[in-house]
């Protein structure tokens, strides 16, 4: 069984990897949309 601490961490690191990829997709789909879209293709 997993602590409290124990938890938090490894529910805190893929939520903070999440926000990064958001906040990233959310800024360089403004300022680079012809980036993001050449991906996406």
């Amino acid at each position: 069984m997993l602590s409290l601490d124990q938890f938090l961490r490894f529910i805190s690191v893929p939520a903070v990897i999440a926000a990064f990829l958001i906040a990233s997709q959310v800024s360089g789909g403004i300022s680079r949309p012809a980036q993001q879209y050449s991906i996406g293709e």
